[in-house]
Order: C-alpha cells, then sequence, then structure tokens
C-alpha cells in the first residue's frame, strides 16, 4: 500500500548521530514489510532547532521517501513561533499534497493539532482513509500546567484547540494510539465507543545492535566521566523538562549515600537541567553528562543496574518509550508511573514502581534492587522477554501492517456499497 505519515516534531533518520523516535523506526519498518511510504515532514529540526534542510524536496532513507517542506522554525517550544511553523506546515501540506500520487491511507499524529486536522480535511475531500495517532493527551497537558485555580480559565483559552481535536477524532476513519488511556481520551473526543479502525500501538523500540568500533570509545568515554562499573549504577535518558521529576532521584542519593555505593547518571538536556544541576550540587554520586549519542547509550546499559523513568506525578504518560528502551537493554525499570506501565512491571516482575514524590519508596526500591544481584538480573532477563514479545518496533509494526491493510480492505468495501 502507499501510506503518508504527517509528522514534524521527530528526528529525521540523515541527522547525525540520531536515535529514531516513533515515525522513524515505524516508517522504516512498514518499508521493509513492502509498503510504499512517504513521511511529510519539516526541514525543521525540533530537537537542534535550526532547518537541517533549505528547501521543499524529497529524500530516499531506507526505503521511505521524506518529503520536506521548508518551515520557519522557532526558538523556544512553548512559543508563539512554534504555532506559526505548525500552521505553516498545515497550509503548505494542504496547498500540495493534491499535487502528488493519492496515498491509500494517511497516519497523522496528536500533536500537532493543526496537520492532522489538514490530514483529516484532505482524507475526507479525497475519500482516503485517516487514522489519528494519539501520542499525547492534547491539548489538556496545557491544562494540567495550569494552577487548579485557573484550570477553566486555561480551558476556556485553548477553546479553539480542543474544538479542533473534537473535529479529528470525530472525523478520522480510525483512531490508534500508544495506550489503552490514550486511546480512550481520543474516543472522548469522538464521543463513540471504540470501533475496527480503532488500536493500540505502543511506542517500541528498535533493538539493532551497536557496532564493536563504535561501542569501544563509548566505554572508554563513560570512564573518562566518572562512572565506576563496581558501583550499583542507575542510568537515565530523556528530555530534562516538565515531564520528569528528577527531585526525588536527587533527594533519595542524599538520603541513600551512606549505605552503599551507588552512582544516578542522569543523560539528556532541557529546560529544568541547571535547576537540577543546582539541587544537585556536592551530591558525588549523581552525575550529568548532558545529550548522549546511541552508542554511548548502549555502552551504558552494558554497565547499568537499573533504568530510571522518574516521570512527574501529574504526567497524563501511560505507556511512554523510555521504559522500553531500557527493557531493550536489559535492565529491570524503576518508574513512577502508574497504571499500565505499573501492571506490565508487577505482572512481569520486571521492574518496581514508586510514588512519583516518595522519597521513602524511591530508597525502599533501591535498597531492594541492590541487595540481590541474581534477582536483579533475573527482571533484567524478564524485561528482555517483554521487550521481544510486546514492545519491538519490528512486532508493532507487523501488528500496525495488519491494521491498515484491514481498514483499507473494509473502507474500500464501504465505498463500493454505497
Amino acid at each position: 500500500m502507499k501510506l503518508w505519515f504527517t509528522e514534524i516534531g521527530e528526528p529525521l533518520p540523515n541527522e547525525k548521530d540520531v536515535r529514531l523516535h516513533r515515525y522513524g523506526m515505524l516508517t522504516k519498518a512498514l518499508a521493509a514489510l513492502g509498503h510504499d511510504v512517504v513521511w511529510w515532514t519539516s526541514s525543521f529540526s525540533h530537537a537542534v532547532k535550526k532547518n537541517v534542510y533549505h528547501e521543499n524536496g524529497d529524500l530516499a532513507i531506507d526505503g521511505v521517501t521524506l518529503r520536506i517542506l521548508k518551515g520557519p522554525g522557532y526558538k523556544k517550544n512553548i512559543s508563539y513561533r512554534r504555532i506559526v511553523h505548525q500552521k505553516h506546515f498545515a497550509r503548505q501540506f494542504s496547498k500540495k499534497a493534491a499535487d502528488y500520487p493519492l496515498p491509500d491511507i494517511i497516519i497523522s499524529p496528536v500533536p500537532t493539532l493543526e496537520t492532522a486536522e489538514a490530514a483529516v480535511s484532505f482524507g475526507l475531500k479525497h475519500g482516503i482513509p485517516v487514522l489519528v495517532d494519539i501520542r499525547d493527551e492534547w491539548p489538556d497537558e496545557f491544562v494540567n500546567l495550569a494552577p487548579p485555580s485557573l484550570k477553566w480559565l486555561a480551558r476556556l483559552m485553548l477553546y479553539g484547540s480542543f474544538k479542533q481535536m473534537s473535529y479529528i477524532c470525530r472525523n478520522a476513519t480510525g483512531i490508534i494510539a500508544m495506550s489503552h488511556r490514550q486511546l480512550n481520551y481520543g474516543l472522548s473526543f469522538a464521543n463513540r465507543a471504540q470501533g475496527e479502525f480503532d488500536g493500540i500501538f505502543p511506542h517500541g523500540y528498535s533493538a539493532q545492535k551497536i557496532e564493536e568500533r563504535k561501542l569501544v570509545p563509548a566505554r572508554q568515554w563513560w570512564k573518562e566521566q566518572g562512572v565506576d562499573e563496581n558501583a550499583f549504577v542507575c542510568c537515565f535518558f530523556g528530555t530534562i523538562g516538565r515531564f520528569f521529576n528528577l527531585e526525588t532521584i536527587i533527594d533519595a542519593a542524599k538520603s541513600i549515600a551512606s549505605e552503599f555505593k551507588m552512582q544516578f547518571v542522569l543523560c539528556g538536556d532541557g529546560s529544568s537541567l541547571e535547576n537540577y544541576k543546582k539541587l544537585a550540587s556536592g551530591v558525588g554520586s549523581i552525575l550529568f553528562p548532558g545529550w548522549v549519542d546511541a552508542p554511548r547509550i548502549a555502552a551504558l546499559m552494558e554497565i547499568s543496574d537499573a533504568g530510571l523513568a522518574p516521570y512527574a506525578a501529574n504526567t497524563c504518560m501511560s505507556l511512554p518509550n523510555k521504559p522500553f528502551e531500557y527493557f531493550a537493554g536489559g535492565l529491570p525499570v524503576i518508574s513512577s508511573i502508574q497504571g499500565e506501565l505499573k501492571q506490565i512491571l508487577a505482572d512481569n516482575n520486571c521492574g518496581r514502581t514508586y510514588d512519583a514524590d516518595s522519597v521513602g519508596e524511591l530508597c525502599n526500591v533501591l535498597r531492594e534492587f541492590h541487595a540481590s544481584e541474581s534477582r536483579r538480573r533475573e527482571m533484567g532477563r524478564r524485561a528482555r522477554q517483554v521487550f521481544e514479545r510486546d514492545f519491538s518496533v519490528e512486532n508493532i509494526a507487523k501488528k500496525l501492517d495488519d491494521h491498515l491493510k484491514k481498514t483499507f480492505r473494509n473502507k474500500l468495501k464501504e465505498s463500493e456499497n454505497h
């Protein structure tokens, strides 16, 4: 089938030292299954905040056609310029899409609302099935940022976004999502129960092995950073911003410092990094090495004892990508997320969950993990099994492939009957 994806926030597969996200992995895997895949995307890289291309054009990589539209860009994640950028891309897509051979199905994520709305409108106009992929609870995540007394005002100010979301979900052929929670979120806007064109397809992760020639210097780099293979090491990779609560990690490190040798290696960059560095000042067991590439991630997971998923208490995420990256590395997970992930960790005995704001609970989990290396290794082995069974991007792509074929086939029958 000819598939179109519309996504403008993820790293592109030809960016330097990039780690592919949901669409980077899925488009590649679906192309490998024989689909003609076109990924409509922006010239502007969200990660580095600059244009990596300077004109419109197509670029073929790993069997996927990147259809690049030049955008104005922005400097801050939450800004008026970002809204302008997103609206510009949606207009460009609407203007140019009909110039190309039409696809069999369009898959468009939320966020961004502007692009998803344009994709749904284009699908309705041309009789093309559109699946909306709910990745975040948008726009409620913005409402959740407001103080309780002002949530009503935030919701009022975002009236247009809520109206957009209702249009998108009501008019899409189907809603897919990364978790039950997010699927139900989309269905609430559609005002209907789950149907045959809806489904859950987790984020997943690709466990492709890093070449040894790249791992050797990466291992040496960690030694130079002061990571001690003989210590109990917990690793974290992520954008250090509002979605994560590292304060509980820092306080736990202080509390447990005298009990055993431990290191917290907190990798990444973001708006809250400097604040957390100040909180951790003088705590020798905490390292902030900054952003790290794929070889260094793999090398650090080799010497780590657990992976941290320290999400903030008010996060709307249910099955984020971070735990599955640790699963792929054979690491048990220490998580603050309640709900679906907590159930997975408990059912498969491959991790533990603590309350996001409870230093005591986190310390107890750390003590348990440290107390028994054999139990810890068994949990890591189980994590890898769960990954291979349920969360490898290759298996998820095969399930999505079946869903796309069913959607196309059944919608075709519907149109013939009319």
